[in-house]
């Protein structure tokens, strides 16, 4: 057991907590825990998620990393009073080094959860921490709506502020301009017929330049580039006020080949912004990050999270090797076989045929509602979404809805009006039920899906007229663009573009429910499919590497046994 004052004299010499006052560190010292460890091991591995910060009380420790060559780097030692996981702790990012213990050592640690409840218990705590720059940085990002769980933003800028000064001159001469003449007209003009309308004139000349430049910086704030540490995106919001559509263009960081600055011009020099161009591999999409600032900073950015996923895939590929030359030449224990019991034949329930009457009236439901997202384990599909039915059908649907009318409203009057309205309302609906019908099966049939494996459209006209099917694996994908116009932002639907290498070109999921998610989605299917090929090209080396090894220690036993009498 550490006594308390200990604890609390441990953080005030940590760097990160230095600046915490008595109260705030006695407050923390009461979440700090001591943990025991032994010589040789490990109290946590380069990759793994990070949610403690640990203080070294008593002991030694050894930080390695292994490198994107393979290479195992000592990274710094640790003595008593050193801290480390401060990036684990303020942002929960996994681990960048494994942690040895070189002697017995005694630890301190604090958990990420107790830590953010104690920050929000006590705000003036957190504006006293004394972070890296970066990690306090990464801390003001937001966590968008179209990241993944485990997703974290690295970098958030937008275009340089003097890009947008560039933009603001024409509204600055204009007001100028306009608070000159409003001076001049009350100063030289004084009473008489033209003091009214110059200063109206005037008013409204300062009013639209004001208006012209407000709208400028507006368009500025709504251009977002992001680097997280799975992709590279783009978010544009256009329109009026940003309002109208809003574009997000990404690709994964497994995917960029290339990170293209250029610069042009001496502003470009002076104030150090220029535009960046990430190539994904295949040449086959781009992301362009335009006139941003430090644009060196973000290419470092970029290529730092692909060398920090190269290693983290290093690291698990050699773990996994570990384990294999381990399977095949560690003594283990014979397992008894375990006895197979037989499989029962599954009886065929009772009121089947009940079951399936009842469930009739929702196949009904299905096909006139289909839904517009369904998931059937790996397989995803979508439809397109109800306003787009609206948007093809709308002039039979009216029809049918007059149709309707009149036939209720013949009902309501009677007489002869009844039988005039009968006979329209037949007419109108034997010229619009068809023509509905087939906009209806036509904007039924086309689907969109991403399998395990790969990306797939289908278009069908009605009555199997005619039917077109694209399909491209998930490795042809380069980037996932999601569009959304004013009215998609407000209805949530919205286009979502499939960039690939394929020699069809790009795939486009027109008017789809929720395309940010369905953007997510395909990305989160290419990454799982490239970490499922990674796995069995490195299941396939281990195993030709096995191979080598059991050829080799058999050639050895044979060479070690001494020679039998008689040969």
């Amino acid at each position: 057991m550490v006594p308390r004052h200990e604890i609390v004299e441990r953080l005030r010499n940590v760097r990160l907590f230095s600046n915490l006052s008595l109260f705030d560190l006695e407050a923390l010292a009461a979440l700090v825990r001591p943990i025991e460890y032994t010589r040789g091991a490990i109290v946590y591995r380069q990759g793994e998620p990070g949610d403690r910060y640990f203080i070294v009380h008593r002991g030694c420790l050894r930080a390695t990393r292994l490198d994107p060559e393979g290479e195992m780097v000592e990274v710094r030692r640790l003595e008593p009073g050193d801290g480390v996981g401060e990036t684990s702790l303020l942002l929960g990012d996994v681990r960048d080094v494994t942690l040895e213990v070189l002697e017995r050592s005694i630890l301190l640690y604090i958990e990420r959860a107790a830590f953010e409840q104690f920050l929000r218990e006590h705000p003036r705590a957190e504006r006293a921490l004394k972070m890296r720059p970066d990690i306090a940085e990464r801390r003001r990002y937001p966590h968008f709506h179209w990241m993944e769980a485990d997703e974290f933003p690295v970098k958030v800028i937008r275009k340089h502020p003097a890009l947008l000064v560039i933009n603001l001159i024409p509204s600055f001469l204009l007001l100028i301009i306009s608070s000159a003449g409003l001076i001049f007209t009350v100063l030289q003009v004084g009473e008489g017929p033209l003091l009214y309308p110059l200063l109206l004139i005037f008013a409204l000349l300062g009013s639209a330049a004001f208006w012209a430049g407000f709208v400028r910086y507006v368009d500025w704030w709504n251009d977002l580039y992001v680097v997280t540490n799975r992709r590279v995106a783009h978010r544009e919001r256009t329109g009026f006020l940003g309002m109208g559509g809003e574009n997000i263009s990404a690709a994964p960081l497994s995917a960029v080949q290339d990170v293209n600055i250029t610069r042009v011009g001496a502003l470009a020099s002076i104030f150090d912004f220029g535009d960046l161009v990430v190539e994904t591999a295949g040449g086959g999409g781009e992301v362009r990050f335009f006139s941003i600032p430090r644009p060196s900073e973000i290419q470092g950015a970029i290529l730092k999270q692909q060398a920090r996923a190269l290693a983290l895939a290093r690291l698990q590929q050699r773990e996994q090797i570990r384990k294999t030359v381990h399977h095949y030449f560690a003594e283990e224990a014979e397992r008894p076989p375990q006895e197979q019991s037989p499989e029962e034949e599954e009886e065929k329930p009772a009121g089947t045929r009940q079951r399936g009457c009842l469930t009739l009236p929702i196949s009904v439901v299905r096909y006139f509602f289909p839904p517009l997202w369904e998931r059937d384990k790996e397989v995803v599909t979508w439809h397109k979404h109800w306003i787009e039915l609206l948007r093809t059908a709308g002039p039979p649907l009216l029809g049918l809805i007059a149709a309707a009318v009149l036939f209720l409203s013949g009902l309501l009057i009677g007489g002869n009006w009844f039988w005039m309205a009968l006979l329209s309302s037949i007419l109108i609906f034997l010229v619009t039920f068809p023509w509905f019908f087939w906009k209806f099966e036509d904007w039924r049939n086309d689907y969109y899906q991403v399998t395990a494996s790969r990306i797939i459209h289908v278009e069908r006209k009605p009555f199997y007229i005619r039917h077109e099917r694209r399909e491209a694996s998930l490795e042809a994908v380069t980037n996932v663009r999601a569009e959304k116009t004013f009215w998609g932002r407000l209805l949530r639907y919205g286009d979502v573009i499939v960039e690939t290498r394929a020699p069809g070109g790009a795939f486009y999921f027109r008017a789809v429910s929720h395309p940010e998610a369905v953007q997510q989605e395909i990305f989160a299917h290419v990454a799982a499919f490239n970490r499922r090929r990674r796995e069995q090209e490195a299941e396939r080396r281990r195993t030709e590497m096995v191979d080598w090894l059991i050829a080799y220690d058999e050639l050895r036993r044979s060479r070690s046994q001494p020679p039998q009498e008689g040969e």
